[in-house]
C-alpha cells in the first residue's frame, strides 16, 4: 500500500508540475556562433517597390562580443540572460553595408533587441529551427554614436524580415 501511495504521488507531481520551457531562441543563440540572413532577389524587390532593404543579416559571436564575466570568460545565453548581435543592412540607393551592434534579452516568447546609441529597437521571434523573424519596433538608425544618421524607416514595407540560418562556413567571427 505504501509503495502505491508513493507511486501515485510521484505520478501526480510529474503530471501537475509545469515543464520549464527553454528560454526564447536559445537554440538559435547559445555558445556557438550563429548567423542569419535574407538577400532579396531583383524579382522580389520589383514586386515590392517601397521596400528599402535589399539584404539584412544578424551575426552572433558569443566568444568575441560578450558578455563576459570578471575573468574575461564569455558568458553564454541563456545563463547570461542577454546576447550581443551585429546587424548589417543594405538599402536601395545607399552605398555599402550599414551596421550596428545591439543587445537582446528574453521578452515573452521572443527577444527584445536594442541597438547601441539609441539606434532603435525590434523583436526577434523564432519561426522554425532554422529561421527567425525580425518584427516590431520603429525606425533603425546607423550612426556610430556620433556621426550623421542613416535611417531605415520601417514603414510602409520594411516592417518584418524572415531570416534563415547560414551555414557555419559563412559565419566567421571577426578578428
Amino acid at each position: 500500500m505504501r509503495h502505491t501511495v508513493i507511486l501515485l504521488t510521484t505520478i501526480t507531481l510529474a503530471l501537475t508540475t509545469p515543464v520549464l520551457a527553454e528560454p526564447p531562441l536559445s537554440r538559435h543563440f547559445g555558445a556557438q556562433n550563429s548567423c542569419y540572413a535574407r538577400y532579396y532577389s531583383d524579382a522580389h524587390l520589383a514586386k515590392h517597390p517601397l521596400q528599402k532593404v535589399t539584404s539584412i543579416r544578424i551575426d552572433h559571436f558569443p566568444r568575441v562580443s560578450g558578455p563576459f564575466d570578471q575573468d574575461n570568460t564569455p558568458l553564454f545565453y541563456p545563463d547570461a540572460r542577454e546576447i550581443v548581435i551585429n546587424l548589417a543592412v543594405t538599402l536601395r540607393g545607399t552605398p555599402g553595408i550599414l551596421g550596428a551592434t545591439g543587445f537582446c534579452w528574453p521578452e515573452g516568447d521572443g527577444m527584445a533587441c536594442g541597438l547601441e546609441c539609441d539606434g532603435g529597437q525590434f523583436n526577434l521571434v523564432e519561426r522554425s529551427a532554422e529561421t527567425i523573424l525580425i518584427t516590431g519596433g520603429g525606425d533603425i538608425y546607423f550612426h556610430d554614436c556620433d556621426a550623421g544618421d542613416v535611417a531605415l524607416e520601417r514603414a510602409p514595407d520594411d516592417k518584418s524580415f524572415l531570416l534563415s540560418r547560414l551555414p557555419d562556413n559563412r559565419c566567421a567571427a571577426p578578428n
